[in-house]
């Protein structure tokens, strides 16, 4: 991808660069510029790749001229690993719970943004690194990511179309962003930054991809349950279309878990789940597993959670997941 900085401006940005966290192996410019798609005045995003294992990313922000330089000194022991656990499939690609889920777009983000950068200075160490991120590997393990979000999201929608139809519509709408993403990842943009999909989607000349973001933000709009139910079982048709390369459906399952933050209490015959003893609930002969480390509920794409299941989601002490692989229980 071409950058909107010229490279006679290399010199000045380097001058932006602390030895804080030791000599750097590299340094890259990055962000939105880098991929494409910012304009002359966006911020300009310096990747500092540092030997330190104690940082694991540290923005300092500086200026040049009238535009803001956001140098972020990045930890290459640690994206070293981390890189070779995703490319060798160490964990699955959506991990239960919202801080696992986050870890793992962040993961995905920072590897984009350094696969996509403009090397202004790299070593021989950074070098190989920034060599193997370029390999096909990460633009699938992005559209594999996107694409198990596509159908968490729509799951959620179809879960919630009934009682919260605004809620289901929204959540719709961002499951086609997401298999958006995941197409655009297979076609080389891999860019891990949903704020830019419009310009991505027009950047790509896909005429299956520009209409169903145009049914995506039509569908985000809807208030009426009738309607939103036509969106969200509508949308399951293309979604299944556009991701089953990436996620075959029937290997799919959809979980709800104990959210993070949800403590168990047993009080006089009830299980009290308590959010950060914020809110919480009192149950009594539900018959439901409450166990951390495993669903309270699985189900396939598609299966609505039973009523009990899903007051406590509706109150967000469970959380929605989803796996490839394996049968539901």
């Amino acid at each position: 991808m071409t950058s909107i900085v010229a490279d006679d401006e290399i010199a000045a940005l380097l001058a932006h660069v602390e030895p804080v966290f030791g000599a750097p192996h590299a340094v890259l410019k990055s962000g939105s510029i880098a991929a494409g798609l910012g304009n002359p005045k966006s911020d300009i995003d310096l990747l500092v790749l540092v030997p330190s294992e104690r940082v694991t990313k540290f923005p300092i922000l500086s200026h040049e001229g009238e535009r803001i330089v956001d140098a972020e000194y990045i930890s290459l022991p640690r994206r070293t690993r981390i890189a070779a656990d995703i490319r060798d499939r160490v964990e699955p690609s959506h991990l239960p719970g919202a801080a696992a889920l986050h870890a793992r777009y962040e993961n995905l983000w920072t590897l984009s943004r350094l696969a996509i950068g403009s090397v202004l200075h790299a070593d021989a160490a950074a070098g190989a690194f920034l060599a193997g991120i370029k390999e096909p590997w990460l633009a699938e393990a992005i559209s594999e990511f996107w694409a198990l979000e596509a159908w968490r999201r729509w799951s959620v929608a179809r879960w919630l179309y009934a009682a919260k139809p605004r809620t289901a519509a929204w959540r719709c709408g961002m499951a086609l962003f997401a298999a958006a993403d995941a197409r655009l990842a297979s076609q080389g943009q891999y860019y891990v930054n949903p704020k830019w999909v419009s310009e991505k989607v027009a950047r790509a000349a896909d005429p299956a991809l520009r209409a169903m973001l145009e049914r995506a933000r039509a569908g985000m709009l809807i208030d009426s349950p009738g309607e939103a139910e036509a969106f969200v079982e509508s949308a399951s048709g293309l979604l299944d279309e556009l991701l089953a390369p990436f996620a075959p459906l029937p290997r799919l399952v959809t979980e709800l878990r104990l959210a993070d933050g949800v403590s168990l209490r047993s009080a006089g015959g009830s299980t009290i789940l308590a959010y950060h003893d914020l809110h919480g609930a009192e149950i009594r002969d539900h018959g439901l597993r409450f166990d951390p480390d495993a669903p309270t509920w699985s189900g396939g794409v598609g299966d609505v959670p039973p009523g009990a299941v899903m007051a406590l989601f509706e109150r967000h002490l469970l959380w929605p997941s989803i796996r490839a692989g394996g049968d539901a229980r």
